[in-house]
């Protein structure tokens, strides 16, 4: 099926996502982002301790390849702000076509550690509004594909609007790195803008449904935009002190860069002090 037709029933899935959302009667919102937690204007009221995992895989032109994340990710949070710390651990599987058959190359190892801390100081019934700086740290092996090899910095906004049981956010950042070459000469990790959004509601107390669609730009390279929809539940059960959450998500690809398809999911225990 082509990408095109793709993009297209997912726009009309999300539409018809938000309707019945809408339309529902009002529930608390349980759903956080998968892909861009960090980039929620919703915030962890406590401690949020979470091992997400996920696996990608693409094929173009004979090449294909797979990765499996495995990233634990410790959070800190209140009312108007959070801070994070996200450990990746990845698992990359490429092959590609040769005059003597398929060459497969296996690497694995510890990724770019991220960390973050954003502020939402604008809290109304009607939206939520705040900013937030991440900084990727070039703990990844580069040469095997495992990370960028350079320091990012990446400054973001973050707003969500309220629509009855439902929030509709977005999110925008320019991630900058430190722009050295390699041994040819080719920029090791060029800057690139940041973005998505979605649909996140509360089906139930203990059900919260997303709909996001995630994307990056590199800067100065306007084709080169992977763009995908990923799905998901968050489902919590109380237990004595803490909530668990499990989070199962998909994603497919919309644009001819980003990955085919994925899945994936995380086990999340959140505490809230009060």
């Amino acid at each position: 099926m082509e990408r095109g037709t793709i993009a297209n029933r997912v726009i009309l899935l999300t539409l018809l996502l938000s309707a019945s959302i809408v339309g529902a009667q009002e529930r608390a919102s349980t759903a956080r982002s998968f892909d861009r937690f960090e980039f929620d204007t919703a915030t962890a009221r406590g401690v949020w301790a979470e091992v997400a995992t996920a696996l990608a895989h693409g094929e173009t032109r004979g090449f294909s390849f797979d990765v499996i994340t495995v990233e634990p990710r410790l959070v800190y949070g209140g009312e108007m702000g959070e801070l994070g710390l996200f450990i990746p651990y990845e698992h990359v599987e490429a092959e590609t076509p040769s005059f003597f058959g398929a060459f497969t190359r296996e690497e694995n190892g510890i990724g770019d550690i991220r960390l973050y801390g954003k502020l939402i100081p604008l809290r109304t019934d009607l939206v939520d509004a705040g900013l937030g700086l991440e900084l990727s740290v070039p703990t990844g092996n580069d040469d095997k594909g495992l990370g960028t090899g350079e320091l990012g910095i990446l400054p973001y906004g973050a707003v969500g609007l309220h629509v009855g049981p439902a929030d509709v956010r977005a999110h925008f950042g320019y991630e900058a790195f430190t722009s050295s070459n390699d041994a040819l000469g080719v920029e090791r990790a060029p800057n690139v803008f940041v973005y998505g959004g979605g649909v996140f509601a509360g089906l139930t107390e203990r059900i919260g449904a997303r709909a996001e669609v995630v994307g990056a730009t590199l800067d100065g390279q306007s084709s080169h935009s992977p763009i995908s929809f990923e799905p998901g539940l968050d489902l919590r059960l109380p237990l004595d002190g803490f909530d668990l959450f499990i989070r199962p998500t998909g994603a497919v690809g919309l644009t001819s860069d980003a990955p085919d398809w994925g899945v994936g999911g995380g086990i999340a225990l959140a505490w809230n002090p009060s």
